[in-house]
């Protein structure tokens, strides 16, 4: 086995171990949060209980059975508080798992079938506490009101954010280009069609990266 082999071998290696310390260590956390969240609610600690297990939900990682399970409490834990009439509980609820589950969207959002229910039940609960200042009219349409604000998407755009992010670090490769081949590191000679050809990249780049951010 050559030399280079065995260093890309090596480095593969590195990373691939890096990658399961770092899901291993999300995976602990999660569980550990969605164990005092369980021992909240049994002592019927409930707003920390919500809390808690609104915390493992932002351990989020692919497959994790301890988000899961969070997330199906809190659906569970806001639906029971709603039953038995505790409003202000329930909102808490429901509004820690649309939060949550916000919290961990990335180029697509895990649990986005509950949004419709959650935002749904927001709105009913929200309209209901109106309707105790502001008299039973309009009830629905009051509803709609909320529902039509809570719907309201304002994830940035995946493809903007995508292409902002590979032109930073385009950004950033060009810069370090353009120190190294438009200068001489001992003298400090300028060279000027290197430092002319990488300095109108970097400022191009600097561009496309602004320009980017402003569209995602």
């Amino acid at each position: 086995m050559s030399v280079e082999v065995r260093r890309r071998l090596s480095l593969s290696i590195a990373v691939i171990v890096i990658i399961a310390a770092v899901w291993a260590k999300v995976r602990l956390e999660a569980g550990a949060a969605l164990e005092r969240a369980e021992e909240f609610e049994r002592v019927q600690y409930t707003r920390l209980a919500i809390t808690a297990y609104r915390h493992t939900i932002r351990w989020y990682s692919p497959g994790s059975a301890p988000v899961e399970a969070a997330v199906e409490r809190l659906q569970e834990l806001g639906d029971e508080l709603r039953g038995t009439g505790k409003v202000e509980l329930a909102l808490e609820c429901y509004r820690a798992l649309r939060s949550g589950i916000f919290a961990i969207r990335s180029f697509y959002t895990p649990y986005e079938e509950y949004l419709p229910s959650l935002n749904t039940a927001i709105a009913s609960l929200m309209a209901g506490q109106e309707g105790a200042v502001l008299g039973s009219a309009n009830e629905k349409k009051r509803i709609q009101h909320h529902e039509a604000l809570l719907g309201i998407d304002r994830a940035p755009n995946i493809l903007w954010s995508l292409l902002a992010t590979l032109g930073f670090f385009a950004w950033c490769v060009a810069l370090l280009i353009f120190s190294q081949r438009g200068f001489d590191d001992e003298s400090g000679r300028i060279y000027p069609k290197a430092a002319a050809r990488w300095g109108g990249i970097v400022l191009v780049l600097l561009a496309f990266w602004t320009s980017a951010l402003a569209l995602a």
